[in-house]
């Protein structure tokens, strides 16, 4: 079986606080989102697949001019109100490949705490699959 993990970068450009995410209760949900050269890009682009999903607000941005590194535009903030996402930091989303949330994370700066929690959930994903 071959096993594939989708990493989605994108900038939140609308964040607003919203309730509490509990990632017992989270799905990958339906999206459409261009990135920087103006693809689309949807949630079946990745069904069936482990997705690392990283945002963070519009203020550390800079986009790459490369097409093969591009990053998802969330102009309405949907993503960031869904999953509650910490305003002026990186949040760091780990989807199952049922598209559940296993782990969301986030901070200001990488800390070996946090980044192993992170690779700690990423490897739980990738062995299950094999």
């Amino acid at each position: 079986m071959r096993v594939s993990v989708a990493a989605l970068f994108f900038t939140v450009l609308g964040l607003v606080a919203g309730s509490p995410a509990h990632a017992e209760d989270l799905q990958l949900p339906d999206f459409e989102l261009a990135d920087q050269f103006g693809n689309v890009h949807r949630r079946a682009d990745v069904a069936d697949t482990i997705v690392l999903l990283i945002g963070s607000d519009k203020g550390g941005s800079e986009f790459p001019e490369d097409p093969d590194q591009w990053v998802l535009m969330d102009w309405k903030g949907t993503i960031a109100k869904v999953y509650d996402f910490v305003l002026k930091s990186s949040n760091v989303l780990v989807f199952e490949r049922d598209g559940a949330l296993m782990h969301h994370a986030s901070g200001r700066e990488p800390d070996d705490e946090t980044v192993g929690r992170v690779v700690t959930a990423l490897r739980e994903l990738l062995d299950d699959a094999h």
